[in-house]
């Protein structure tokens, strides 16, 4: 399908949402959509235009393989703009999601992004320009039955101004509900993330007719246990709460990365590794408890209001409280720098969960990282995160960050 339009659709849906489109008959999120794409093999929609949408742009499902959306533009589409639906039987798989524009996504169905899997393997979303959603960039759900694996999200994916009407997400969010969590395989690689925001009103805290904005808003939420992920080469700017929210995920690796004004709003966290309490408290027998993750190699330029780099309800030594395993495995080599005019990182402030520098050091943590070393951007303003020559952040004794494959992240 080459050059076609679709304009000013409706759609219609009924009742409540009813699970996450896990077989083909079950209602799950609302799925009208211009092209449903359904059993197939090998479709290509290319340089096609979805605009002023009620429902999605695509949905694909049923066993569909070698789907391509590529060089199409979405524009204020009331639901998603590319939906994969199924289970671990019905999934897409092998499908391509590359070098479309997105924008003004989830004007009637807030919790909706411009690419959102229910449920899809061997996926690529790369290249794409995703800004003004209501809540994801590009989201990644696994379930019992209905897994999501060995997804990669880049590179090269602009994603801008999500959460404009929802929080407690991620620009890139992965979340993972099968039972023992054990999906693997997914990346998150070569993408700028920006002005990730967050809205909600304050009656849940009782106050009538307040609105919080920047509110809750991750550039990455590997949620409930999602474990196994790859986050390498990344750039993310503007974050209102952390840049990565940790939620009792294990063995995830976050390397060579540039983080710049995580947590805008406070209390100014960067990294939050939090083990899942609504289930009980946490403690020796809890399920399956935080272990192996890794951030090595990470440049962080942080906020003027910044209160901690990492946090979250783990003991001064990276272990979980009265829990044996540490649930990081190894956090090194990385740069802190706080650019003028705010003053350097105080080296007695406790921005270590509840240690300084020296005791963070004195515990083992972060051999080889600097702190107070301009990393030496051409221009982070403007979003050029190319490193000068002689950088302290390149090669050795710098901390070995290695040149971005990607380093334009403009605004």
């Amino acid at each position: 399908m080459h050059g076609v339009t679709f304009a000013d659709t409706d759609f219609v849906a009924t009742g409540l949402q009813n699970g996450f489109n896990m077989v083909p008959s079950d209602p799950g999120i609302p799925h009208d959509a211009a092209v449903a794409i359904s059993g197939s093999h090998r479709v290509l929609l290319h340089n096609c235009t979805f605009l002023a949408l009620g429902g999605c742009g695509v949905v694909v499902g049923n066993r569909s393989t070698g789907v391509v959306v590529n060089a199409s533009n979405f524009t204020e589409t009331g639901q998603s703009g590319v939906l994969f639906v199924g289970n671990d039987t019905s999934q897409a798989r092998e499908c391509v999601v590359s070098g479309n524009t997105m924008r003004g996504i989830g004007t009637i169905l807030a919790s909706a992004g411009g690419v959102v899997a229910s449920s899809a393997s061997n996926l690529s979303v790369t290249a794409n320009e995703i800004s003004d959603c209501a809540r994801w960039g590009i989201a990644v759900r696994s379930n019992p039955g209905a897994g999501s694996w060995n997804n990669t999200i880049g590179p090269g994916n602009r994603i801008l101004r999500t959460g404009l009407t929802t929080s407690d997400f991620g620009a890139i969010s992965f979340i993972d509900h099968t039972d023992p969590p054990n999906i693997s395989g997914n990346r998150i690689v070569g993408n700028c993330v920006r002005d990730t925001r967050g809205m909600r009103d304050t009656t849940w805290r009782g106050i009538f007719g307040q609105v919080l904005t920047a509110f809750w808003g991750r550039s990455v939420y590997l949620d409930d246990h999602t474990s196994f992920t790859e986050i390498t080469g990344n750039v993310f700017v503007d974050a209102s709460v952390y840049h990565i929210f940790f939620h009792s995920g294990s063995n995830n690796t976050v390397e060579n990365n540039v983080f710049v004004n995580g947590s805008l709003q406070n209390p100014g966290t960067q990294i939050l590794l939090k083990q899942i309490t609504h289930a009980g408290p946490p403690g020796p027998g809890a399920k399956n408890p935080m272990h192996g993750n890794q951030l090595n190699r990470n440049i962080f330029l942080a906020p003027p209001n910044l209160s901690k780099i990492y946090s979250g309800d783990a003991a001064a030594d990276g272990s979980w409280a009265n829990v044996s395993v540490p649930y990081i495995s190894s956090l090194r080599s990385n740069l802190y720098f706080r650019p003028a005019p705010a003053p350097p990182l105080n080296e007695s402030a406790e921005l270590f969960f509840a240690l300084d520098w020296a005791a963070w050091r004195a515990k083992g943590w972060d051999a080889g990282s600097l702190l107070n070393e301009d990393p030496g951007f051409l221009d982070p303003v403007a979003g050029d995160f190319r490193l000068r020559p002689g950088s302290p952040a390149l090669g050795q004794p710098g901390v070995g960050f290695e040149p971005l494959a990607y380093p334009h992240c403009p605004p």
